[in-house]
């Protein structure tokens, strides 16, 4: 029987008698690449399943504003204390809740983008480029789950509304052509999505969310009538859009 993670009994899951879904999860290795704005939110909601291993690679330093769109409430004493990165910083918070969490202070890149093929599952919240060429092709020949996040948020005219679209993006073997429809390969150096736009912690939330409720429709603990493969959330729409779904893999509803 899968032994759960936590620090104290899961009674939320015992509550709901969905137990025996949880444990669906118990055996996975998550990595979370990117634990920003939409990163943090994967991991918070990640973190409360009954995956075995959660590793988090992001090397940025957790500033101020990063306050203002992650998860939680935090301290002055926090967002001033002394430097450290993303990756250990959550880490170090979401351990005292739960074991199995490990923080990677590197960037993914050509060097070490093969420590993605011992995870079952891949988030990949980081803005566009090559590697995340090298990320999919990485996911695709370990044969594990890649869940690719992104964001279009901007101004149409000075002083107007927020407008565009959030994505997610799902990827595995035997279904990973739609990727240069769904996943930004900008070059390094240029403007990627994630650089052009203003976030915003709901926006950022429900991104993640949208990510790990396929992963989760994926592993059986929900149902997925819709197969997609790429889901996207226009926001001055209110619209949910679903693109390549698994039996057809060329077609939008």
């Amino acid at each position: 029987m899968a032994r759960s993670p936590f620090k104290f009994i899961d009674t939320s899951n015992s509550r709901a008698l969905t137990t025996d879904l949880a444990r669906k999860l118990a055996n996975e290795k998550v990595a979370i690449v990117g634990v920003g704005g939409s990163g943090s939110y994967v991991l918070d909601l990640v973190a409360k399943t009954w995956v075995r291993e959660i590793v988090l690679f992001d090397d940025d330093v957790f500033k101020q504003h990063n306050a203002f769109r992650a998860p939680g409430a935090f301290s002055r004493s926090e967002v001033e204390a002394a430097a450290t990165s993303k990756a250990v910083f959550f880490c170090e918070r979401y351990s005292r809740m739960r074991d199995g969490i490990r923080a990677v202070e590197k960037p993914i890149g050509e060097s070490n983008v093969s420590m993605l093929a011992e995870f079952d599952t891949v988030f990949l919240c980081i803005d566009g480029g090559p590697v995340k060429r090298q990320i999919l092709d990485t996911c695709e020949a370990a044969g594990n789950l890649l869940v690719d996040c992104g964001m279009g948020i901007y101004r149409a005219e000075p002083g107007g509304p927020l407008m565009g679209t959030l994505r997610v993006s799902t990827f595995f073997p035997e279904h990973h052509d739609h990727a240069p429809d769904c996943i930004d390969f900008v070059k390094d150096g240029a403007l990627g999505e994630y650089e052009r736009n203003a976030q915003m912690a709901e926006l950022n939330a429900l991104n993640a969310t949208l990510a790990v409720i396929k992963w989760k429709k994926l592993r059986g603990f929900y149902s997925d009538l819709g197969n997609e493969l790429d889901c996207k959330y226009v926001l001055d729409g209110n619209r949910l859009i679903n693109s390549f779904a698994i039996d057809t893999c060329d077609t939008s509803d």
